[in-house]
């Protein structure tokens, strides 16, 4: 290996929970390096993603893997845009006119004690309040033909309703 400070190339992760690549050049194979991750950022890439690799004062026994990405995979953005993305062509996209984009087969799953909403223009909560007032008026076919849902179920649906209009003040 020549004395370079920074080697671009094919990723090979060799060992995820210690981080731990290697990357192969042109000409060279690199040695087992420690891939460095931000904090609260951290991903377990796929193999053959390309990446960087600089070695301070061209020091080959201390390397660090700083970049690894996918041109790939990584969904067209706007200036300004912030994405995060995998190579499944899932996506949340932090758009330039300020909404949150979630594409892909993804499903939500929020894990939390309490999930609190705020909404300044209350589109949500109107929306919210007419799916309920649906599901209140919604007739299901019985034996005994089309009957209302439960009456329990009813109660806790306008008690639902009563909070929403509680918001909407």
């Amino acid at each position: 290996m020549r004395n370079k400070l920074i080697y671009r190339g094919i990723m090979k992760l060799l060992d995820y929970p210690k981080q731990i690549v290697q990357l192969l050049t042109n000409s060279d194979i690199t040695e087992e390096v420690e891939r460095h991750e931000p904090y609260g950022f951290s991903s377990h890439p796929p193999q053959d993603n390309e990446g960087l690799i600089v070695f301070p004062n061209a020091d080959k026994n201390n390397g660090i893997c700083f970049q690894i990405g996918d041109e790939r995979a990584k969904p067209p953005l706007k200036k300004g845009e912030v994405c995060v993305y995998h190579d499944k062509e899932n996506y949340l996209l932090l758009k330039e006119d300020e909404t949150l984009l979630m594409r892909g087969k993804l499903r939500l799953s929020l894990k939390n004690d309490k999930l609190k909403v705020s909404n300044e223009s209350q589109d949500l909560f109107s929306v919210l309040n007419e799916i309920l007032t649906l599901i209140q008026n919604h007739k299901t076919i019985t034996s005994m033909g089309l009957m209302n849902i439960g009456s329990d179920d009813i109660t806790k649906v306008g008690i639902i309703k009563d909070k929403l209009k509680e918001l909407l003040r």
